[in-house]
C-alpha cells in the first residue's frame, strides 16, 4: 500500500496545449480580415506610386564595343603591354582622348572604360541612343591611329639622347650596344609609319541601342506594389497587438 501523500509526488511540467496557438492563428487571421482594407488601400497607393515613378523616368540607352590591345605586335619594344591595367591604361589615357577629340571635336568625357582578361570594354549610356553610339564608333574608329601616334613620337624622342650617346662614348662595347639600341627604334619608326600597323583590334563593334537599360519599370512596379502590402500587413498586425494589449489590461482590472 502507497501511504505517500499527494504532495510528495514530483511535479512533472504539463505538456503544452496548442489551444492558444490555434486562437492566435484565428484572431490574426481575423483581425487581417477585419484590416483588408487598410492592406488593399496601401497596396493599391504604393503601387500607383510605383507606376507613376516608373513611367516618369527617362530610357537609358548603352551602346558599347570590345577591344584588345596587342601587346607588342612586332617585338619591338613597344610600351604597352598584356596585363589590363596596362591595356586599360594605355587606350583610357588623356593623350589618346585628347587627340581623338581634337582630330573629331567629339567629346569622350563620359566614355567609360573596363578592362577584363586583356579585353577593353568601351561604354558609354545616355538618353540619346544615337548620340552615345556615335561616340563610341568615333573612339573605336581612331583609337588605333592615335595610340600609333604617341608611340611614334616617344620612339623618335627616344632616338636623340641614343644617337648623342652613341657620338660621345669611347667605348667599343658600350657604342655597340648603343647602336644596337639605336637601330631598334629606327625599325620600330619605319614599323608605326606603315600604314598597316595595327596595335588594337576591334573584336565587337558599336551597335546602336534599340532597347533601354533602365529603367525596370516591370520590376519597379512589382517591388512598389509588394511594399504597400506588407506595409499594410504590419500596420494591421500593430493596431491587432495594441488592442489585444489593453483588452487584457482591461480584463484584469
Amino acid at each position: 500500500m502507497n501511504n505517500q501523500s499527494p504532495q510528495q509526488f514530483q511535479q512533472y511540467p504539463q505538456p503544452p496545449s496548442f489551444q492558444n496557438d490555434e486562437i492566435d492563428l484565428k484572431e490574426l487571421f481575423l483581425a487581417l480580415w477585419a484590416g483588408k482594407l487598410w492592406i488593399i488601400g496601401l497596396t493599391l497607393l504604393f503601387a500607383a506610386g510605383a507606376t507613376v515613378f516608373a513611367l516618369s523616368q527617362p530610357n537609358v540607352y548603352e551602346s558599347k564595343a570590345v577591344l584588345v590591345v596587342d601587346a607588342d605586335p612586332y617585338s619591338v619594344g613597344l610600351d604597352i603591354g598584356p596585363k589590363e591595367n596596362e591595356a586599360l591604361m594605355a587606350i583610357s589615357g588623356k593623350p589618346v582622348k585628347e587627340r581623338i577629340q581634337k582630330a573629331t571635336d567629339v567629346s569622350l568625357d563620359q566614355l567609360n572604360l573596363l578592362s577584363i582578361s586583356g579585353n577593353v570594354t568601351i561604354s558609354q549610356q545616355g538618353q540619346d541612343p544615337d548620340f552615345i553610339f556615335n561616340n563610341v564608333q568615333v573612339f573605336t574608329q581612331h583609337i588605333n591611329k592615335a595610340l600609333v601616334q604617341i608611340e611614334l613620337e616617344k620612339a623618335e624622342l627616344a632616338l636623340l639622347p641614343l644617337k648623342d650617346l652613341i657620338k660621345t662614348t669611347d667605348s667599343i662595347a658600350v657604342k655597340g650596344v648603343l647602336a644596337e639600341k639605336y637601330a631598334q627604334q629606327v625599325y620600330k619608326i619605319a614599323l608605326l609609319k606603315s600604314p598597316n600597323t595595327d596595335l588594337i583590334h576591334v573584336i565587337q563593334e558599336p551597335v546602336k541601342a534599340t532597347s533601354h537599360i533602365k529603367p525596370k519599370r516591370a520590376l519597379i512596379i512589382v517591388l512598389g506594389t509588394l511594399l504597400g502590402g506588407m506595409l499594410g500587413v504590419a500596420l494591421v498586425l500593430i493596431r491587432f497587438a495594441f488592442r489585444k494589449e489593453e483588452s487584457e489590461l482591461e480584463t484584469e482590472n
